[in-house]
């Protein structure tokens, strides 16, 4: 799914499947959660899943969470590029159940996320996490 430039103002955005989100730029496209829970909540055990060229922002609670209550799959092959996640109530990205094997975040930016920029908590398991270039800025202070 291509997003063009601009705020674009969604509820949750939930994905179950292999998906692209793919943005114009990290500082022109912009998923605003408009103090919704979670702007993308990934479930199901979704593999192959990219997002990629955009921020994710104003999340009452997260950005980008994986799982939730009472899901306990296994996630494969998650890819964030060029991805923002700033300015979300707990956490820009988080985890909290199931097992994420294969994920890469290239050239991130978590900042001003009210506990953490990235967590990982709960009953999750991370198995084969590359983080490369990046900011986790100003995160819990909030």
């Amino acid at each position: 799914m291509n997003l063009v430039s601009g705020e674009w103002h969604e509820g949750t955005i939930t994905i179950d499947r292999a998906v692209s989100l793919l943005g114009d730029g990290i500082e022109s496209t912009y998923i605003d959660g408009s103090e919704t829970d979670t702007v993308i909540r990934i479930i199901d055990g979704a593999d192959d899943v990219t997002i990629k060229n955009l921020t994710v922002q104003n999340g009452n609670k997260y950005g980008i969470r994986i799982g939730g209550k009472d899901a306990s799959e296994d996630y494969a092959n998650l890819l964030l590029e060029d991805v923002g996640a700033n300015g979300n109530g707990q956490a820009g990205f988080f985890m909290d159940e199931g097992i994420l094997t294969d994920a890469r975040i290239d050239h991130g930016r978590f900042n001003d996320n009210g506990e953490a920029g990235f967590k990982i908590g709960g009953e999750a398991s991370v198995d084969g996490l590359t983080i490369h270039g990046g900011e986790f800025n100003d995160n819990g202070e909030h």
